[in-house]
């Protein structure tokens, strides 16, 4: 979200108050986000301006699921044996 523009006006105002809101929130996010990562993460991600930023640079390091993904996952499960005396809960 971009800073509003400066003014005196009604509108304005209320831009501004908007603007602050969100900002707080988005720090909010963002302290939280670093604060669940690993301490060797947090100095790669902290130099994010915002929530969404951190969430893009996040999802193209450790990127989606893709089809290849899930595909080399159910090769991985099925490989699995389960030993006699366990239950499959």
């Amino acid at each position: 979200m971009p800073a509003p523009k400066d003014g005196n006006t009604a509108r304005h105002c209320h831009d501004r108050e908007a603007y602050q809101t969100w900002l707080k929130k988005d720090h909010y996010v963002c302290f939280t986000m670093l604060s669940i990562m690993h301490n060797d993460l947090i100095n790669e991600f902290v130099e994010h301006a915002t929530a969404q930023e951190m969430r893009g640079a996040l999802k193209s390091k450790f990127g989606g699921t893709s089809t290849t993904r899930l595909h080399e996952l159910n090769i991985m499960f099925d490989s699995y044996k389960m030993y006699p005396n366990h239950a499959m809960k």
